[in-house]
């Protein structure tokens, strides 16, 4: 009964520590230092165990998606050609595009040159817009294109010389 009434009453926190050690403050656990060495080998072991099964689970996961999207591709260029073959298909052409999830098929990282994402120069706006290139740099003035990189690019030819060109997106705009 004194147990049950213990644990009815309030113990105040600087005392729990003596009570619940039966007034003995001095207990100390022993461990040996070989016992210490062998609980924490097998921690080590478990959890490098546990690394190579997630790293495993990912790299297959990945894999698998990349060889089935490749199995896609495969199937869509056979059945595109045997299309041609037959003369059933309306456009020779299959969808290449940058966006994984849109295009056809499935591509390697294909890098593309800073400078050909940037293909015309203010002469050649000039000439496919029909105004002068004066009129140009003034309309690039205006929308303040010039320095934003998604329209502009400065490529450097020497030491002190610089191009100007300008993106699909800058045409785009001035249009």
């Amino acid at each position: 009964m004194s147990e049950i009434n213990n644990f009815r009453q309030l113990i105040p926190l600087s005392q729990a520590r003596e009570i619940r050690r039966g007034n003995d403050s001095n207990d100390k656990i022993e461990v040996s230092e070989a016992l210490l060495r062998k609980v924490m080998s097998e921690c080590i072991e478990k959890s490098e165990h546990r690394q190579r099964t997630i790293i495993t689970e990912v790299v297959n996961e990945e894999v698998s998606s990349k060889i089935t999207r490749l199995e896609n591709s495969i199937n869509k260029i056979v059945t595109h050609i045997e299309a041609v073959k037959n003369g059933n298909a309306e456009d020779a052409a299959l969808r290449v595009t940058t966006d994984s999830d849109a295009s056809d098929l499935a591509l390697a990282n294909i890098t593309v040159s800073k400078e050909e994402m940037y293909p015309y120069f203010c002469q050649t706006l000039a000439d496919k817009l029909d105004i002068r290139k004066y009129d140009v740099l003034q309309i690039i003035k205006e929308f303040e294109l010039r320095n934003d990189e998604k329209y502009h690019l400065e490529v450097k030819q020497s030491e002190n010389s610089t191009v100007t060109k300008w993106s699909e997106d800058a045409y785009k705009k001035l249009k």
